[in-house]
């Protein structure tokens, strides 16, 4: 895991070992590769593959 974080610069927010997948199944993650947003909230988005153009625009939508 640290070497895929390391590799794809994703390092810059949080990132989580989820072995159980607990947290898969309480956001309804299906397969990989996923982000899920989260806002303070408690609301959230869930994605799947996005590059780093994508990735910042939703950042920006949901939490500008």
């Amino acid at each position: 895991m640290q070497a895929f974080v390391g590799g794809t610069g994703v390092g810059i927010f949080p990132n989580i070992n989820d072995e159980r997948g607990e947290i898969w199944r309480e956001y309804g993650v299906g397969s990989q590769p996923a982000f899920v947003l989260k806002k303070a909230d408690g609301s959230f988005e869930k994605f799947g593959r996005l590059g780093e153009d994508s990735l910042q625009e939703n950042i920006t939508r949901l939490f500008g």
